[in-house]
Formats: structure tokens, sequence, C-alpha cells
């Protein structure tokens, strides 16, 4: 460790500057040990909540924005029951096709290999049954249909429907030309919810996978079945034998075989994650326990809950008060001890001004959240393997990803200490320089200029994106095939290289 001391006389003032204290840091790359490949990073939604107004659901500014600046890469959404009396919905196909279709032509435009998955929050409430009590495990049978809204259980006897149901959602995509890559039949099946929601039972659940499964292979083969998106704390903690991955593993081989990828939703404390953090140790019991024995790619779904400041809030670290820098703490700890291949946010955008939940306002503002997120979605594109990475001090955070195809390379270094760092980012075929970009409370998704591999400096609280190569599947830097809004929905003139649809 350095300290630098300076002192001056100024008008006969003894005049003392102290620097940060810096300290040394190998972080060691090892490229021939390679570990999970990336399906994509993204968010749900559109660019307004669904139940907000049909005029602010798509812009092609806003897709510009989200595909070329943000990077996303994984577009998620909810498979809508259609309004049946029961209950008014918050949006249809009718509603949600236009987004579809303009991310679809954007994407194809631009050779983003963008990846749309589908959750389900209800099935249909004809097909739905009254269960006694929450928490009880089966559905009573032939019991007047139950809303989509509060609960309450898919019908045993409405499997045969539900399967046809869910073929035709996927079927809607295709026939606009987007084939969905991911469908989960059932959102965080444990709660009952006043929107949207159903309950299924451990035992339920992986029963009802293992006869949907079939049916949907049976025309959609190459779909993947996620899932159950439960907790990652209930799905990996002390009950990690009882719940739903833990069910399909020891005691349904058929539904663990239909199932294609783990996915769990990622709320979390936002503590540093060492190794002793009860982040770090769920997401590597989640990796170790599950995914690996059971050989299935690991997805984060849905997350949310952190505040727009660089630190935590005042109320501790709850997942409400977590701040930016927690978001890549959460994010790290997914990547490195679980080894995710996906990293879903939960409500990209609202028009009226960001929250908690989610990342944008429209393109009009961006929060931290937004920035924090950038470093990783728009530098690890999908393909790209995580490799091996070793970091000599505990508070320097690291991962690397390599992108054959694109031959790139990108490693994220996060400073979660309160003194500067001088990174040695060493090891076979590691780039001698690397063009850095960074996140902090100062700075958003700042282009530092070329560093020199063997002395990267990192201030204290940051997050540094290092990446050579291409890092864009177009091999260009602006967004094309988009127009400019000229209000919430309208469209414009042509988007331009370095405004806000450009690449950076």
């Amino acid at each position: 460790m350095r300290k630098y001391i300076a002192a001056c006389l100024l008008g006969g003032i003894l005049i003392w500057a102290v620097s940060f204290s810096t300290t040394s840091v190998d972080v060691t790359v090892d490229r021939a040990t390679k570990y999970q490949t990336i399906d994509g990073f993204g968010f749900f939604g559109a660019m307004d909540v669904w139940w907000g107004s049909a005029d602010n659901v798509v812009s092609d500014a806003w897709v510009a924005k989200v595909l070329g600046d943000l990077g996303v890469s994984m577009w998620r959404n909810e498979y809508y029951p259609p309004a049946d009396g029961m209950a008014n919905q918050d949006a249809d196909w009718t509603k949600q096709k236009p987004l579809v279709q303009t991310l679809k032509r954007i994407a194809d435009a631009n050779q983003i290999p963008l990846k749309v998955i589908l959750s389900v929050w209800s099935p249909p409430s004809a097909m739905k049954c009254r269960v006694p009590k929450e928490g009880s495990f089966m559905p009573i049978e032939g019991t007047a249909p139950q809303s989509t809204k509060n609960g309450n259980n898919l019908c045993k006897n409405s499997w045969d429907d539900f399967a046809n149901w869910l073929v035709a959602g996927l079927q809607l995509y295709k026939d606009i030309g987007v084939e969905v890559f991911g469908l989960s039949f059932q959102n965080e099946p444990y709660f009952w919810e006043p929107y949207n929601s159903c309950f299924y039972a451990q035992a339920y659940y992986a029963q009802t996978l293992a006869f949907l499964g079939p049916k949907i292979k049976a025309v959609f083969p190459h779909v993947k079945l996620f899932g159950p998106e439960n907790m990652l704390q209930m799905e990996a903690g002390d009950r990690k034998d009882y719940l739903y991955v833990g069910e399909m593993r020891r005691n349904n081989a058929a539904a663990a075989a239909a199932l294609d990828v783990i996915a769990v939703h990622g709320y979390s404390d936002g503590v540093i994650p060492t190794a002793r953090t009860q982040m770090s140790r769920l997401w590597s019991t989640m990796s170790s326990h599950f995914a690996e024995p059971m050989n299935k790619p690991l997805w984060m779904t849905e997350t949310s809950g952190f505040v727009d400041t660089w630190t935590a809030g005042a109320g501790g670290k709850g997942a409400g008060n977590s701040g930016a820098a927690d978001l890549a703490y959460s994010m790290y700890a997914a990547l490195y001890y679980g080894r995710v291949s996906a990293w879903v946010w939960w409500q990209g955008s609202e028009i009226n001004g960001f929250t908690d939940a989610s990342l944008m306002a429209g393109t009009q503002s961006l929060s931290k959240r937004y920035y924090v997120s950038k470093q990783f979605f728009r530098f690890i594109r999908p393909g790209a393997r995580m490799v091996k990475v070793t970091s000599s001090d505990s508070k320097v955070l690291a991962v690397a990803f390599e992108h054959a195809s694109m031959g790139s390379f990108t490693a994220i270094l996060i400073n979660a200490s309160s003194s500067r760092k001088i990174v040695n980012l060493a090891g076979v075929n590691v780039p001698s320089t690397l063009t850095m970009y960074t996140t902090s409370a100062s700075d958003n998704c700042a282009n530092k200029g070329t560093v020199n591999a063997a002395s990267i400096a990192l201030l204290p609280g940051t997050v540094n994106t290092l990446v050579a190569g291409n890092v864009y599947e177009g091999g260009s830097s602006a967004i094309v095939g988009a127009k400019r809004s000229s209000g919430a929905g309208g469209t414009g003139g042509a988007a331009g290289h370095g405004g806000n649809n450009g690449i950076m």
C-alpha cells in the first residue's frame, strides 16, 4: 500500500494534501478454464407498465435506446389470459404485438440476437379451481371458475386445455416471425397475490410440468422450458431440499427431464459478495446443489428494489434500501458464484418517472441502475463464455468473458473498497490494452479511454468494464432501422450515431 502526502506553503499557512491510499492488486485470468455460456441480459415489459396507456407501449427511439445503448439481449413478457368476464387484464396480444414487432425489426436490422422469453402469471380463469385455503396442496375439482387474480390453482382436469393455450401463445409470436426462446408456465408459484397469480404446491408443480413438457415440445421442440421462478432465498436456503427444484431433483424425474433451464428470482440483501456472505452462499448452493448435478443452465429472471442512490439508503441493507452499487454486487455474485447464463431485471421502463422497480423513464431519464446494468448488458454479449478469474484482493470483484465468434474479451472489475487500487490484469492471451468504462456515484458508464492491462487504476466505489475487440454484433456503432420519436408513441426522423440512439 502506498499513501502520497504533499505539503505546500500558501499565504504563510502550511497546507497538507493527502491522496487516496493505493493498493496493488493481481487479477489473474485463466482463459483455458471456461464456465457458462451467456444467453442474455435484459428486462421485462414495454416503454410503460402494461396497465398504462396503449399510446405509451413503444417508440422506435425507445427500442433503439434499450437495444443499442443499454444492450438488452433478452426480453421477458407476460403471456396474459384473455379478458373473460372475470377480471379486466392489463394487456392482451393486440396491445403487446406492436412492441414485439418493433423489437424484432430493430434487432434484426442490427444483427442483435434478441431472445424473447415468456412467463405466465395465471392460467385463464376458466381453467382455475378453488382450493380450501392458501397453501393447500391440490385443487378441488369441479368448482366454479376462479378469477385470474388472488391465487388458487390450475384445475388438474384443465391440463390439456392449458397445454393448448400455451402452444397457442407461442404460435402468436411465431406468426409474426418471433421464435420464443423460453417459456415459464408459472411465475412465482408459491405466492397468492392480488394480481394475476396461481399457486402450485411443489409436487403439483412438478406433476404439471411433467405433463406439459411433452405436449409443448411436440409443437415447439426448441423452446426452452424454464422455472420455477421461485425466490433464490427459498430455493437455496435452509429448505433447499423441500421446494420446487429440490422436488423435481428428488422425486420427479420426468419433471426434471422436461425442465430445460432452472430459473429463480434474485431478490437479495446487497451485501458485498465475498465467499462468506449470504449472497455468495445462496448462488453457490444453487449452482452446486442443483444446476451442476442436474446439468441445467441457471437463469435469474427477475429482481428489483434498488434505490437510485449509489450506496444503500438510510434504512439499512434490505432490498428496498440497497443502492446501485449493490446491484453491481448482485450481478457479480450471480455470475461468479451462481454461474448464471442470464440476468433479467423486472420492469424496464415507466413513462412517468422511474421507481426502484424500473431502470428508466422512457428515453428521458436514466437511473444509476440503468448505467450499472449497462456495464454488464452492453459488453457481455450472447454467446460469451465466462472464464476463470482470481483476485488477490477480496474487495476487488472480478469476472471475465471471451466471445470467440466476435473476437472480444471483457473483464468487469468492481472496486468495493474505500481506497484506490492498481490492478495488474494478467494471464495468457489477456489483451495488453483495453478500453475502460466506469460507473460510480459521479460517472455514468463513462468512457475512460485506453488503459494498460498491467496498471489499471480503479477509484474507490467504482464499477469498471474493460473491453477489447468487437462488442457489437452489427459491426457498427449506430442503430439502424429506427426512427426518432416525436412523442410518446409517434415517430420522426432517422436515428443517428452519437445521440440517444447511438452505441457507446
